[in-house]
């Protein structure tokens, strides 16, 4: 940035590229930390997770657990709004599906679509009620093809 203030707009263009300076930039624009993000109040705090580094989201007994790409579980507080509520941004993103009531799927994560389940893979096994299959595989599909 500082030699775009030493030339005019021409001489900015012509200037040489520098493959390993682009190669950086371009290595931090795809980090999750850029993508948009969810904040969620926990027991230690207010966190901030990447839409990328979330594998699936589980709500049980009005707590939120957000199973992370890591391997690490990050719970909510108890929630006092609907679990739709919680999952209705990442829906609204289109990287996420909600094959069950209880869960919300990112598809980057899907390793299988089975008949009756959704297997990340991490390894989790989600369920997918009859009603919902249809669904659960074009959004799959779309996101994949």
């Amino acid at each position: 940035a500082y030699s775009a203030y030493r030339v005019d707009a021409m001489q900015y263009l012509l200037q040489p590229v520098h493959q390993p300076e682009v190669s950086a930039l371009l290595k931090r624009a795809v980090e999750p930390e850029y993508g948009p993000t969810l904040t969620v109040t926990t027991a230690d705090g207010v966190r901030a997770l990447a839409y990328a580094e979330i594998e699936y989201l589980e709500c049980t007994h009005h707590i939120v657990h957000f199973h992370l790409t890591t391997g690490e579980d990050v719970a909510s507080l108890s929630l006092r709004v609907p679990f739709s509520a919680v999952a209705q941004p990442l829906l609204a993103d289109g990287r996420f599906v909600q094959p069950h009531r209880s869960y919300v799927v990112n598809l980057e994560a899907v390793q299988l679509l089975a008949p009756g389940e959704v297997r990340m893979r991490s390894g989790a096994r989600i369920p997918i009620p009859r009603g919902r299959e249809a669904a659960v595989r074009e959004a799959f599909c779309a996101r994949v093809g």
